[in-house]
């Protein structure tokens, strides 16, 4: 399980932190009554910053671009079931979230992120590679999404990859309806194409590598079933998943291949976190384990918590709970530990659990 990068940037924000979580509707005139709660959430946010002393210079500064998020209609149709809002000196970050939650807005030195912590932890974290000789994507996922990475600099198709041959080969890509490799000049036949078809692969695989550098995460190749075997041979990505989603991926809806990911990669995951609650389990009794919030406080800011689970991400009922948990999590992050939820349904009478690095 990893923290995202945009977790963590939110976990180390300090000073005057607006968060706001409510739930939105998908379609329909509910979308309505959507913008126009948040615009008196927003009212009221600015009430409770001029209350507590803020200059209306920094209160604009503040609030300004949250604003602009209530007025176009576009933003409030199509959402998601949820909605969170993260505000800090003059910046603004939405996050679309799957599942409804709970209506929350706080002010504070820093954000409260327990409700986006399922969806902001990486522990379905995953690639996808969509590859055909017409069009390559690289995308990043979990399981709540997927979307394409920007910084993907390899070729976008076979045509791209090999334009710039050396002229003694007098090939030339024909375009072709299906995946099959077509070439014209002067070869030898199926061997030729081959030869064409891994120093494609080649020139793609040298551009997922540079842009996945450092990472860990499975990455799955969405492609037809030849392509596979090749492409592994020579990646230099050392977490190319086993399996591929088959077929044609230019016929696929990024929705169908995230749903096939999901699906493709399920026992992978559930897999690696019943390894990583048997090894929660081995340790209780050593001392590295603790249930108790006050402790588990004290010891993210000393930077003591490796692992942080929390039993739910729902927001406590107590104000002082949920200070408590919230503290630990930005605590946690911040001092490089892991946040995520809870799957031992045994713990689900405390709040969270730790384990410590010492």
């Amino acid at each position: 399980m990893e923290v995202s990068s945009q977790l963590r940037s939110l976990a180390i924000a300090r000073d005057t932190c607006i968060t706001l979580y409510m739930p939105t509707h998908r379609y329909g005139s509910a979308t309505v009554s959507d913008a126009s709660r948040f615009s008196t959430l927003v009212n009221s946010v600015g009430k409770d910053l001029a209350e507590s002393g803020l200059k209306p210079a920094a209160i604009q500064r503040l609030l300004e671009p949250i604003e602009q998020l209530a007025t176009p209609a576009s933003f409030w149709q199509n959402r998601t079931d949820g909605l969170a809002v993260f505000a800090h000196d003059g910046h603004c970050e939405h996050v679309s979230l799957p599942n409804p939650v709970v209506e929350q807005v706080k002010l504070g030195s820093h954000f409260y992120l327990r409700q986006a912590i399922p969806f902001l932890t990486d522990d379905t974290r995953f690639f996808v590679l969509s590859l055909s000789k017409n069009s390559v994507q690289l995308y990043e996922g979990n399981q709540h999404s997927l979307f394409p990475i920007s910084a993907y600099d390899g070729p976008a198709s076979m045509e791209e990859a090999l334009q710039f041959e050396d002229p003694e080969r007098q090939l030339q890509v024909r375009t072709t309806g299906s995946d099959s490799v077509s070439f014209h000049g002067h070869g030898a036949g199926d061997e030729l194409d081959k030869e064409a078809l891994e120093r494609f692969l080649r020139a793609v695989e040298k551009g997922v590598t540079s842009s996945l550098r450092q990472q860990t995460a499975p990455l799955v190749l969405a492609a037809v079933p030849y392509y596979l075997p090749i492409y592994s041979s020579f990646s230099g990505y050392q977490h190319v998943f086993g399996e591929a989603i088959e077929g044609t991926p230019v016929r696929q809806s990024d929705k169908e291949l995230h749903l096939a990911a999901v699906q493709l990669l399920q026992s992978h995951f559930d897999s690696i976190r019943k390894k990583s609650l048997n090894g929660l389990r081995d340790l209780v009794g050593t001392g590295l384990i603790t249930d108790e919030l006050s402790d588990i406080a004290e010891s993210a800011r000393s930077g003591r918590v490796q692992n942080l689970l929390l039993s739910s991400s729902l927001p406590s009922d107590s104000e002082q709970e949920e200070d408590l948990v919230n503290h630990a999590i930005v605590e946690t992050i911040a001092h490089a530990g892991v946040v995520g939820l809870d799957p031992d349904a045994d713990t689900a009478n405390k709040p969270a659990r730790a384990l410590l690095r010492f």
